[in-house]
């Protein structure tokens, strides 16, 4: 019987992570005049709202980070994994 439980259990986890399986990727450009600041008010798996040009908004999770630094300023394109509803 605990066998049949412990199945029924590996079941229903597995359903519950098919919920979160990501759709698309997108990467993103933050400014030197954002509001936002890595390491500071989001990290690296943290789910964020985020929104395009267009008005056109997501929920997504930062899943990769590039930080690049010249004489012209510090620019940082975060890698975000929108989820399927």
């Amino acid at each position: 019987r605990s066998q049949e439980y412990i199945a029924q259990m590996q079941q229903r986890g597995e359903e519950d992570l098919a919920l979160n399986v990501s759709s698309e990727t997108f990467t993103g450009e933050l400014g030197s005049g954002t509001l936002y600041e890595y390491g500071v008010d989001f990290f690296m798996g943290d789910i964020v709202q985020v929104e395009n040009e267009y008005g056109k908004e997501a929920t997504s999770r930062v899943i990769e980070l590039i930080r690049s630094e010249d004489v012209n300023g510090v620019k940082v394109y975060p890698t975000f994994s929108a989820f399927m509803q």
